[in-house]
């Protein structure tokens, strides 16, 4: 694998995670990982943006 695959699936690894912790929270919303989140609704964006573009 390349580094950039590696990078990728590290990627959607956390995106994983964010989407697990929603969907299973503690009983306090602030548990859930921001940075996760931030990460999902990033990485949606980014591959929403390539596949409009075509790439």
């Amino acid at each position: 694998m390349t580094d950039d695959q590696i990078n990728e699936l590290h990627i959607i690894q956390r995106c994983f995670s964010a989407v697990s912790n929603l969907l299973s929270p503690e009983t306090d919303l602030h548990a859930v990982d921001r940075d996760d989140l931030s990460l999902l609704v990033s990485y949606l964006s980014n591959r929403l943006e390539k596949t409009m573009e075509g790439r």
